[in-house]
């Protein structure tokens, strides 16, 4: 368009490509008419419309005008009536030009200086395509923002507002009204780290650049096509109801917008979810909300709010909790500090009595921490950035600095168990028997006695207790201490009111004892069980264990000081907490590596029947993969509600789950199987899913199993494909070198006995005979 023209409704000024500016009406009526920018060839409605000059008051198309002025502006009439202009002028006579450019970006210019154009305005639409900004204009005071529209068919502004916030360190957040809704996250340099969905390499090409600019004139974020003429159309939108969503548009495909992202994907991208100093974790079906280490629950007039410190920072608190996979904390009470070293940002933290916790964001080498509380914590599976969140400076079970911390006085212990009475006897394993105990200011604990032959000697089982009780994991038991008397071995856990997993999934009547399980028409059965208390394991609780569990072993296997294999993974060393949250418990098999060491082997096997990998059990060979397998058993173990390995008398163990869900998976009817009461719980995809990537982890070669970390991705991302397993392993205790103490020896190819292997009459670990 040139000066002294106009256009008038049915008229249209199109890019060579893909966008056009005219007149519209949302409802077919031309009294409520707009003049905008949306997709040639596609209908003018609220996701497709870039920009409309007249939001906050339409017109009557059959009485309304565009016009590019003699003296530059340009303004839109309603007969008479001016609705909207630019309220620009330009120098010389006839020198004003209006372009719409391929980028859907309306440019008024004179010569090669720009007037105005459509990308500049603050709120021209809900709809942002990339060249727009998103950011502050320092020098005119105004932000570029998308801002969402009322309704479906009312383009004025609505109540969701999307905005770079002006702070030290700029993030994205979305406002409903006044109130965060969610927020994006910040910028690293090359994504945005708070949303790894949104990256643009997750798409197959890379078809878009990001680039965040902040200087004294202006701080915005943008993002460009890396190509031109472009290949794909991309866009977002911020719809009225608060959700952000990605859609890209394949030029060559058939002309169908796909969706890439979408913005709450689930309950955690919700502002600040689970409150403040609290994680917000998604399990598929349901948030999981836990404190940060060290910190405890706020309980007001009978609700939650958020969480607190146990015990205040000072300034000599030199201790981190990592908070791995995570959307970084809020940033209003951030502070930038360059770019150095995780180690230096650490030492920053240290030396600055107000900070709380630091984080060294990946890509760009930008340290950053925080003062106060920390708010608006989810957890990703695979991406996201790493948090430290500093901890109290304690002489107690939060931070060991010493072994007179971890002390216990045995007379102390004695009158909380009330001696050791069968009254408060919570169960008995190969290391001893655990009590019940009520120490003298309130506190509950469980109490393992060791045996007099559980084989550990005073130093092991002292370096054992030090070191365990480092280990910081909602998934893990927590180790209060010991007590280390010349009568008596005892370890003081935390204790759980709903003990362990196998008393809700394998619950016996005294009828079924001699008679526990079945196989018919290739089903599992239990006659005489106790249902009552395996109903209270529904789909999502038995979903949260499954996962809880592998978080705790991805901890141990790859987070703590020293990798740690568990050894002795059952449902019995399962704890659930008042929550049902599961907590791997008994270390006492528990091998210690160093960062760099991947297996180990012993002489002497140790373990529990059925869970125990093959590899270790006929070759003492143990690493992570040995986890995996038991892990494996376990998940099978939940979804059928039955032990692995049970008896036909006392001399044939029949390893059942494997077996029979194997058989099922391949003859594609595993949920046969299943606990029927799951399957009547309409959940049959995600756990059909589950039984795949417990089939998985019992493969019988270890190379082949996943590491948990894979395990945890597999969980919770529904889109990555599973490979197809081969058969697990299949055990007998029955050896053709016994001996005649009963104790199997296996024969090596020279004849020479070989590993000593005891295996477990009782479903109980076996003690290791040997010092670790």
């Amino acid at each position: 368009m040139i000066q002294n023209s106009s256009l008038t409704n049915g008229q249209t000024l199109t890019s060579t490509r893909d966008f056009q500016l005219g007149f519209f009406s949302l409802d077919n009526s031309p009294a409520k008419g707009y003049l905008g920018i949306w997709y040639c060839n596609f209908t003018p409605q609220e996701g497709t419309i870039i920009w409309i000059a007249n939001r906050n008051k339409s017109v009557n198309t059959s009485m309304a005008s565009f016009n590019l002025t003699s003296d530059g502006n340009l303004i839109l009439f309603e007969e008479d009536r001016n609705v909207w202009s630019t309220g620009t002028r330009s120098t010389g006579l006839n020198s004003a030009r209006l372009q719409l450019l391929d980028s859907g970006n309306l440019v008024l210019t004179v010569g090669d200086w720009i007037l105005w154009q459509s990308f500049d305005s603050p709120n021209g639409s809900g709809t942002s395509v990339p060249g727009m900004k998103l950011g502050f204009n320092k020098q005119t005071n105004t932000s570029w923002r998308r801002v969402s529209w009322k309704n479906s068919t009312d383009p004025s502004p609505g109540e969701c507002i999307q905005m770079i916030r002006v702070l030290p360190i700029p993030d994205f957040v979305t406002l409903k009204g006044s109130t965060k809704y969610h927020r994006i996250g910040l910028w690293n340099g090359y994504r945005l780290v708070s949303y790894p969905s949104m990256a643009s390499s997750s798409l197959e090409a890379n078809p878009l650049n990001g680039m965040f600019v902040s200087n004294e004139n202006e701080s915005y974020a943008t993002v460009n096509y890396t190509a031109w003429p472009t290949p794909v159309l991309i866009r977002s939108i911020l719809w009225a109801n608060g959700t952000f969503q990605g859609w890209l548009l394949d030029r060559g495909d058939k002309r169908e917008w796909q969706l890439l992202w979408s913005i709450p994907a689930d309950e955690c991208d919700k502002y600040n979810r689970c409150g403040r100093n609290k994680v917000c974790t998604w399990n598929v079906v349901v948030e999981n909300c836990n404190c940060l280490d060290g910190f405890v629950k706020i309980v007001e007039n009978g609700s939650e709010d958020g969480c607190k410190r146990e015990k205040p920072l000072n300034c000599s608190s030199n201790q981190f909790s990592k908070v791995p996979n995570v959307k970084l904390p809020d940033t209003e009470n951030a502070t930038p500090r360059g770019n150095i070293s995780l180690d230096d940002c650490k030492n920053l933290c240290l030396n600055d009595c107000s900070c709380v916790a630091y984080a060294g964001i990946k890509g760009a080498s930008e340290c950053v921490t925080w003062r106060g509380d920390l708010l608006d914590l989810r957890t990703f599976v695979d991406e996201g950035e790493d948090l430290y969140v500093r901890l109290a400076d304690n002489k107690d079970q939060y931070e060991i600095r010493g072994a007179e911390s971890l002390l216990f006085d045995l007379e102390a212990i004695r009158i909380a168990t009330d001696n050791f009475s069968n009254r408060n006897k919570l169960g008995e394993g190969g290391f001893g028997t655990v009590y019940k105990g009520t120490l003298e200011n309130g506190e509950h604990v469980a109490v393992k006695r060791l045996s007099k032959s559980s084989g550990q000697g005073l130093d092991e089982l002292k370096n054992e207790v030090f070191l365990v009780a480092k280990l910081q994991h909602r998934n893990l038991v927590r180790l209060l201490g010991c007590c280390l008397d010349s009568e008596e071995k005892l370890l003081i856990y935390n204790y759980l009111a709903n003990t362990s997993l196998d008393k809700f999934l394998f619950v016996w009547s005294s009828i079924a004892h001699t008679n526990i399980v079945k196989i018919s028409n290739q089903k599992l059965h239990m006659d005489g069980a106790d249902n009552s208390k395996r109903k209270q394991l529904d789909w999502a609780r038995r979903f949260k264990i499954i996962e809880g569990i592998s978080r705790g072993l991805l901890y141990l296997h790859e987070d703590s000081p020293l990798k740690i294999i568990h050894r002795d993974l059952k449902a019995s060393n399962i704890l659930l907490d008042a929550n049902m949250d599961p907590k791997i418990s008994d270390f006492g098999l528990a091998k210690l590596f160093g960062v760099d060491e991947t297996q180990g082997n012993t002489r002497r096997i140790a373990g529990t029947f059925g869970y125990m990998a093959p590899e270790y059990a006929l070759h003492g060979l143990f690493s992570v993969k040995s986890d995996v397998y038991s892990y494996g058993v376990l998940v099978l173990e939940i979804l059928t509600s039955q032990k692995n390995i049970c008896h036909r008398g006392s001399e044939y163990p029949i390893e059942l789950v494997t077996h029979v869900v194997w058989r099922h998976w391949a003859q594609g009817s595993a949920l046969q199987v299943i606990d029927h009461d799951l399957v009547e719980q309409c959940q049959a995809p995600q756990i059909l899913r589950c039984i795949h990537i417990g089939l998985l982890c019992v493969q019988e070669d270890p190379i082949q199993r996943p590491t948990m970390a894979n395990v945890v991705l597999m969980l919770n991302n529904l889109f990555i494909s599973l490979p197809t397993p081969s058969a697990p392993a299949f055990l007998s205790n029955r050896n053709p070198t016994s001996e005649a103490n009963d104790v199997p020896r296996r024969e090596s190819s020279n004849g020479s006995k070989g590993i000593l292997m005891k295996i477990s009459d009782n479903n109980v670990s076996i003690s290791a005979l040997e010092p670790r």
